[in-house]
């Protein structure tokens, strides 16, 4: 009535080097006597006739393929990005001689990374500027059941000296039932590079309007520069030309790369107005011309596609400029004006003429041709 249990001493060949059977408990110390009550005393339980216990591990089952899965979250990635799959097995692999491969929808093959005498081996995969997939999942070898190559030389066997089963799929042609289910999450793979979908402002238009809502000399202005897939930027000197100078010289017109205020889809610049700037009475735009119609960068400077291994430039091409500029729409154009200072136009009084005493108030208007702030107390 006692239950028993065996120590194995000899590892993956445990069966086979031999061991010791005790009694089960808390503390594996007392060993059971196998020769009670067998014809053969003094022999094991497994040389027994009369025991009905036979070990034959020449039929044991084959390890099989349960799962293919990824740490990757669904989503569309490009060149240089790195997936690892694991494949996940029965039992323990264990793998000698040449290293497995797992065949993938993109004709290509990811090549074993790590996981030997465990029950799921990793693949890694690097996505090529060859490779645009709406769905990345495992793919069939032709004319095979599996998507697992072994060379001769590659060994795959589970602890018991048995050839894993590496099937995806029923031995019955085309016809047979899918042994494992496709890759999850939904992985897209599009190696094409970043580009500009807009160029614009939320700055409001200028609340001092007179006669033009324009900005004056040292104003600012932020810009969101979007992308249509991520990128990754290394280096600051990234800037957008702004149209408000006609001197090609004056570098005063560069709105300049936020890095703190970025985000991997949208990059922020800083213009800020200064001296002789105009946008011509129009919104404020950039630079779009045949010599250069994009963003600018200094040779330490690119902007890549977002990956594992950032590989593809982004496409800085600017889009076409819309009438209103870089403003969201017409309703709120960003327009600059910095000719001269203001100049008083007139002096006036809207109160009625007559004598006045000491004490009465009178109000004086003085007009300027240009909005400004008054900073103390100014007096005529």
């Amino acid at each position: 009535d006692f239950k028993y249990t065996r120590i194995c001493t000899g590892g993956r060949d445990c069966i086979n080097t031999g061991g010791l059977v005790v009694r089960l408990s808390e503390k594996l110390t007392l060993n059971a006597n196998l020769g009670i009550g067998f014809a053969d005393e003094g022999l094991s339980i497994a040389d027994s006739h009369e025991s009905g216990i036979t070990i034959d591990t020449s039929q044991a089952p084959a390890s099989t393929v349960v799962a293919i899965t990824t740490s990757k979250v669904s989503g569309t990635y490009g060149v240089g990005e790195m997936f690892d799959l694991n494949v996940e097995f029965s039992d323990q692999v264990f793998l000698s001689g040449d290293l497995p491969v797992l065949r993938l929808n993109t004709n290509s093959e990811a090549v074993y990374h790590t996981g030997n005498e465990t029950d799921t081996l990793v693949f890694r995969y690097i996505l090529t500027s060859m490779n645009s997939i709406q769905r990345l999942d495992w793919s069939l070898y032709p004319e095979s059941d599996s998507a697992i190559g072994c060379s001769e030389e590659c060994v795959m066997e589970n602890a018991n000296e048995v050839a894993v089963d590496t099937t995806f799929r029923d031995a019955d042609g085309n016809n047979g039932n899918i042994l494992v289910e496709p890759l999850l999450p939904d992985i897209t793979l599009d190696p094409s590079p970043p580009q500009i979908v807009t160029v614009e402002t939320d700055t409001t238009a200028s609340p001092y309007c007179h006669p033009l809502c324009s900005y004056a000399v040292g104003e600012e202005v932020r810009i969101s520069v979007t992308f249509d897939k991520p990128v990754v930027v290394t280096g600051e000197q990234i800037y957008l030309a702004m149209d408000v100078t006609d001197d090609i010289t004056d570098n005063s017109n560069r709105a300049f790369f936020l890095p703190e205020e970025s985000s991997p889809l949208q990059l922020k610049f800083l213009y800020t107005v200064g001296p002789n700037h105009t946008s011509h009475g129009k919104g404020l735009a950039y630079v779009c011309d045949d010599s250069n119609c994009g963003l600018r960068l200094s040779q330490a400077a690119t902007i890549k596609r977002a990956s594992t291994t950032p590989t593809v430039d982004a496409n800085l091409v600017l889009p076409p400029l819309p009438d209103h500029g870089v403003s969201i729409d017409e309703s709120n154009l960003i327009i600059v004006d910095t000719a001269g200072l203001p100049t008083v136009t007139s002096v006036s009084s809207s109160t009625p003429n007559g004598q006045y005493s000491p004490g009465d108030i009178i109000e004086i208007a003085v007009l300027f041709n240009k909005s400004v702030v008054v900073i103390g107390q100014p007096f005529l």
